[in-house]
This record gives structure tokens, sequence and C-alpha cells, in this order.
């Protein structure tokens, strides 16, 4: 657990060097968000705004996830870093397509609602099928089996926090 919460403290502090002087290279490169003319006035005010932010958050969780983890006896992180690389890659070429001097504007909320949904039900079947994963701890509550009905559950989860 100690060695979760400080690997955990590593990635905020190197988020946080790193980000000052991603920030200024994406302003220096005009990376920032162009804005539909079909969002409300209000939103106008965004544009310019740097994008590929999740540069700050994914790289440095990879990198430090792959310094501090014994590969050989935890080799289920391989999930929940895939589903980040996944995830950060979408999230890369959506924000590709969100520049200023772009047209075609990033992928549709339906295609990464499906994405997500489809990884989600990838990753919650492995968590139940290949890594044995079937109850959950609520705080407090207990410990509770759930069989076949952790897998909504965990599609539920991965969905919602992504």
């Amino acid at each position: 657990m100690i060695h979760a919460l400080i690997s955990g403290v590593v990635c905020f502090l190197l988020s946080l060097v790193l980000g000052l002087p991603i920030l200024r290279y994406l302003r220096s490169q005009k990376a920032g968000k162009q804005i539909s003319a079909d969002q409300p006035a209000s939103h106008q005010k965004k544009a310019g705004t740097p994008t590929f932010g999740g540069l700050m958050i994914w790289a440095p969780v990879l990198i430090v996830t792959a310094v501090a983890v014994d590969w050989w006896n935890h080799r289920s992180i391989l999930l929940p870093l895939a589903v980040i690389g996944i995830t950060g890659v979408t999230g890369f070429i959506d924000d590709l397509g969100t520049l200023q001097h772009r047209r075609q504007g990033g992928l549709s909320w339906r295609f990464k609602t499906s994405f997500v949904t489809v990884l989600g039900i990838g990753a919650a079947w492995v968590l139940y099928d290949q890594l044995d994963v079937q109850s959950i701890n609520v705080p407090w509550a207990g410990h509770y089996q759930l069989g076949l009905f952790y897998i909504p559950i965990a599609v539920a989860a991965i969905v919602a926090t992504t």
C-alpha cells in the first residue's frame, strides 16, 4: 500500500514539474483548441486553450509505473497500463483533431463513448475471467462476491471514470 502511495506522489510531482514547460511549449506551438461555430458564444473564449494536457498526466503514470513495478510478480498491472495507454492514444488523436489550424474537429462524443464502452467491456472481462476478480470491497460495509454481475459494475466504473 505504501509503495502505491509513494508512486502516486511521485506521479503527481512529476506532473507538476513537467506541466509548466509542456504548457509553455504548447502555447508556443499554438496547439490550442478550435471552438466550433455551432457552440454558444460563451465558449469562444476557450479558443486557443492549450490541448494535449493528458500528456502531463498519462506520461508520468506510465513512466513511474514502468520503473516502480516488479513486473515478474505483478503482471496484472499490464491491464490498467494497457487501458491507460489506449485511452491516452485516443485522447491524443482527439486532441490532434481539435487544433486551431485543423478543420476536421476531433473524435465525436458518440465514437469516444462507444470506444470507451467496448474497452471497458474488454477490461472487465479480463478482470473477471483472466484475473479472477469477482468481488468488491465497500469501506465499512464489507466484502461482496458478485459473480458475473461484477462485469457490468466494472464496465460502469471504467466508463464513468474515463
